[in-house]
């Protein structure tokens, strides 16, 4: 290398100025002079103004090429002597022969490793001098081969070494004695011998220079990378006599290769996307995710300013409001929105780095950018969900309260009032049942829209679920303007709803309070609304009812009622008793049905139209219902121990019982447990129990018919009556409701229903039971019409198990009916 005196001169001739900008640096780094030249015309007239010291010339340019220039330069007799290294690419062995007949004195293959550049320009400066001082001293040139830093060595055919430099002695840890007359193989690990053989061969008179990188292996047993330049050797005949080699280590440069290829592929494959900048937030490289976020092509945004992306942060402009913190902090994160190129918005999480230089000093910015954008839409849909009902776009009970709490703050600091309406649609489960529950949506979407259109925008009205509604009022200042909006409600509900070609009426009961008057938190008021609610549906419904303390009496009273329930369920104060059901015309008891009763400890039997509605409402009728199907099932089967005969036993079920998923696992369950013969259970459905959710009930019934058990319809004739449906679920019998048996004998239209009851179950092949016999006249008609069996207090009162057993064993075989 250049130390002193005044530095060589190189000629660089390319014509790409990357590259030659690149060699300038490398060999001025080196202590190399340079001059530029960027075709072969303007080669020869640089080397007669300049008359440089070595020339690095391009193999090709346009114009006249580096062959061409080479030519010309040893016509020339001052330039014969001038070193010339052809620069060609790694495995261009044509471009290389070429180069050595035109008479170049090296080659340089790229890709150039330019921390070793100065030293290969040194040694062809060096090699230049020393070939030809050769002729005058070979001792001379080989204390060249032994200056420089490159491994040279020379080799036979067969693999031997006949010559090795110093540096190559050095770097493998052995003298020459140690390689000299030996195979240079072992200094080859075994996996990479077969491509070394390969590349040996490869190299002849038509490629007589090749280059190879390989793994050689140091004597302290270090693997390390490294790449040879081979040359044949050849005699008078063109015979190879031997190989001369040249080879450099290249274990950082791999790293370095390696490390950058990663980096790239990191950069390109990322899904993220990645923008480099210099500190002013110019482009200067960006990946494809960047372009398939922002919808800009590479090349549209290379050299422009990120603000072509109109970064916002907070609703200003990212750059004005964060360049300075990024400048001092050199890194920033956050939610950034920005605009694709056309013109829809995007949001990304960014992360924004300096990257500084050896001195520390900031030189560009990398940004990672995630795009969030489906994510905070999915953010956004989900807050929604959160706050708002999804059918009719009204609050939701979160925010109901959120809004209430907030109006009873602002009315508590303005000293005003404020209201709660609590609406619920009368009979609106009738419309479910029987238009389905998609229409009955559709309505209470057109409820949630009318509500909306009658409200100031300062009030809230919210859907609470199902079909009840809320209203909150702020800055009430009369109780008049209440009834007003109140009024305004029942008159625009009252008008008829469209649902296609049907017009469709409701009603609505709506319950009032006032704000302070009769509560000061969001739960009292709810509350005190809610019991006003259920006294306009007890008044008559389709109208609105202020809270009163004789509604608030009634409404502890229903919460005492309902605690008492659950208490009475567990301390077992259900009973269950038992009445007869009897073959009209023999006399024989063809089974029991299992009533409830609750007895309570200190007021004795309860009656079930007391409390069983309550117990639907508040779905404890699913815990008694079990209850009572158990104990059922085991006075069924403790009858039998006893020695009565087989007599089936008839639960009934409520339609809320039906609807839950695991009711047929349950009575498997409770048979199994109590030893039951399935076909001693029957189970009785009302008709509108059944008609909810019709074909889910069906599969139901028809799981539980397979088991073996059987199915009864209870109070026929009083719901839908629809044989279409009827002919489709597993029943075995049909009960006559009691309100006709009662009338049977003094109403025309009871009589000829019962006919027709008994007429078409009959038809279909099913038993028919009437249900509160009371008389023998109202018997007498029922034996007439063919009625099957019967029930009720002429024949028998219900009663306890234990009664039953006494009254079953001393009735008489002749009693008949």
């Amino acid at each position: 290398m250049p130390s002193s005196g005044e530095r060589p001169l190189v000629l660089i001739v390319d014509d790409d100025p990357a590259m030659r900008l690149l060699m300038r640096e490398a060999l001025q780094q080196a202590g190399f002079a340079v001059e530029e030249a960027e075709d072969g015309m303007a080669a020869l007239d640089a080397v007669n103004l300049r008359q440089p010291d070595a020339v690095l010339l391009d193999v090709l340019m346009p114009g006249m090429d580096g062959f061409a220039a080479l030519a010309e330069l040893r016509k020339r007799p001052e330039s014969r002597g001038l070193p010339v290294s052809m620069v060609t690419g790694l495995d261009d062995t044509d471009s290389i022969r070429r180069a050595f007949a035109a008479g170049a004195t090296d080659f340089i293959t790229k890709p150039i490793n330019w921390t070793t550049l100065g030293y290969h320009v040194d040694y062809l400066l060096r090699a230049s001098r020393a070939f030809v001082e050769l002729q005058e001293s070979r001792a001379y040139f080989n204390a060249i081969l032994e200056d420089i830093p490159f491994f040279v060595c020379r080799w036979t055919p067969d693999g031997t070494i006949s010559f090795v430099n110093e540096a190559c002695c050095r770097y493998f840890g052995k003298s020459a004695e140690e390689l000299v007359g030996r195979s240079f193989m072992p200094l080859i690990p075994e996996e990479d011998r077969e491509k070394t053989r390969k590349h040996i061969a490869s190299i002849g008179p038509a490629r007589p220079v090749a280059t190879i990188e390989h793994r050689g292996i140091r004597a302290d047993g270090e693997i390390r990378w490294l790449r040879w330049t081979n040359r044949a050797l050849f005699d008078e005949d063109g015979n190879i006599t031997g190989f001369q080699s040249v080879g450099e280590d290249i274990t950082e440069q791999k790293a370095a290769e390696e490390k950058l290829l990663l980096a790239r592929n990191v950069f390109e494959s990322s899904d993220e996307m990645i923008t480099v900048t210099d500190l002013a937030a110019n482009i200067i490289d960006v990946n494809p995710a960047f372009c398939r976020l922002t919808g800009y092509a590479r090349e549209e945004v290379l050299g422009r300013n990120m603000r072509v992306l109109q970064l916002e942060c907070h609703d200003q402009p990212f750059y004005e409001h964060h360049g300075q913190a990024l400048l001092s902090a050199g890194a920033w994160q956050g939610e950034i929105r920005g605009r694709r190129k056309n013109g829809e918005p995007f949001t990304t999480l960014m992360t924004v780095n300096a990257v500084r230089n050896e001195r520390g000093e900031q030189t560009h910015f990398v940004t990672l950018s995630t795009d969030i954008t489906q994510l905070k839409k999915v953010e956004e849909q989900l807050r929604h969900l959160a706050l708002f009902d999804p059918l009719t776009g009204l609050a939701n009970r979160e925010l109901l309260h959120d809004r209430l709490q907030q109006t009873l703050y602002e009315a508590e600091r303005d000293r005003t009032q404020a209201a709660l309406l609590m609406l619920d649609l009368d009979n609106f489960k009738d419309i479910n049942d029987t238009l389905g529950h998609p229409s009955g949506d559709r309505i209470l979407a057109q409820v949630g829209e009318r509500l909306r259109e009658r409200m100031r925008h300062s009030d809230t009205v919210a859907r609470m679920g199902g079909d009840e509604f809320v209203i909150v009022l702020r800055n009430v200042t009369d109780s008049e303007n209440v009834v007003l909006v109140a009024k305004g409600i029942v008159d625009s509900l009252s008008r008829p709803f469209l649902l296609e070609d049907r017009r469709v009426f409701l009603t609505v009961s709506i319950g009032i309070a006032l704000y302070p008057l009769d509560g000061r938190d969001t739960d009292e008021l709810i509350r005190k609304a809610d019991t006003a609610m259920y006294h306009a549906k007890g008044q008559g419904k389709n109208r609105y009812q202020f809270f009163t303390a004789e509604m608030n009496r009634r409404a502890q009273e229903r919460m005492a009622l309902q605690t008492d329930l659950r208490r009475a369920l567990e301390r077992n104060e259900f009973v269950v008793h038992y009445q007869p059901k009897i073959r009209i015309g023999t006399g024989e008891v063809t089974g029991v049905e299992a009533l409830l009763r609750w007895q309570k400890p200190e007021d004795g039997l309860v009656p079930p139209a007391s409390f069983i509605p309550l117990a639907e409402e508040t779905g404890l009728i699913v815990p008694i219902g079990e209850k009572v199907l158990r104990l059922a099932c085991t006075q069924a089967k403790a009858w039998q121990a006893q020695g009565l005969p087989l007599l089936p036993v008839a639960v009934n079920l409520s339609a809320i019982q039906l609807r839950e998923e695991g009711l047929a696992g349950t009575v498997q369950g409770i048979l199994t447990e109590t030893g039951l013969d399935p076909a001693a259970l029957e189970l009785e459905i009302t008709e509108s129990a059944i008609m909810q959710e019709s074909e889910k009930a069906i599969a139901m019934l028809q799981a539980m018919r397979e088991m073996g058990i059987r199915i009864t319809m209870d109070d026929f004739g009083t719901g839908y009556s629809s044989l279409s449906y009827l002919k489709r679920f597993p029943i075995s019998s049909l009960k006559i409701d009691r309100s006709f048996v009662a009338e049977v004998l003094s109403n025309a239209d009871d009589a000829e229903i019962s006919r027709a009851i008994i007429a078409m179950a009959h038809g279909m092949k099913l038993k028919v039971v009437a249900e509160g016999v009371e008389t023998a006249e109202q018997l007498e008609f029922l034996r007439r019409e063919g009625c099957d069996e019967a029930q009720g207090y002429y024949l028998a009162r219900p009663m306890p198990a234990e009664e039953f057993s006494r009254w079953f064993q001393t009735r008489g075989a002749g009693d008949r009916v």
